[in-house]
C-alpha cells in the first residue's frame, strides 16, 4: 500500500480495499505527520501497536487487542482485529511518511 500524498487514508482489510474515502466497510483510518502516522479506528474494530517488524507479526500477537488509537512509526506494526472479526496487521519502513508503503497481512 502507498499512500502517497494522501493526508487521510482508509483501510478496509477483509476486502483488501484502501482509499481516500471512508466507506461503511473501514476498519481503520490513517493520518499522517512528518515522522509517524495516527491509527484510528471504526467501531468495533480493535487496534494496538506491536514493537515487530511486518514480517515477525504472527497471529498471536494480535490476541485479545482492545485499542482504539494508536501511533505508527517506521519499523513497526499495528494488529487489527476488523468488523467482521478477522485479524490483520499492518506495517513498514520510510524515511518520511510522504512516501510510506506499508504492507499488510491478513491471518486466517
Amino acid at each position: 500500500i502507498n499512500i502517497g500524498a494522501k493526508l487521510q487514508f482508509y483501510y478496509d482489510f477483509s476486502d483488501g480495499k484502501f482509499t481516500d474515502s471512508s466507506s461503511t466497510d473501514s476498519d481503520v483510518f490513517s493520518r499522517r505527520f512528518d515522522t509517524y502516522l495516527v491509527f484510528t479506528r471504526f467501531s468495533p474494530v480493535n487496534i494496538k501497536t506491536i514493537n515487530k517488524k511486518i514480517e515477525s507479526v504472527n497471529k498471536e500477537d494480535c490476541v485479545g487487542i482492545k485499542g482504539t488509537f494508536e501511533y505508527l512509526y517506521s519499523g513497526r506494526s499495528l494488529c487489527i482485529i476488523t468488523k467482521e472479526g478477522q485479524i490483520a496487521a499492518i506495517g513498514g519502513y520510510w524515511e518520511n511518511t510522504e512516501i510510506a508503503e506499508l504492507k499488510y497481512t491478513v491471518f486466517y
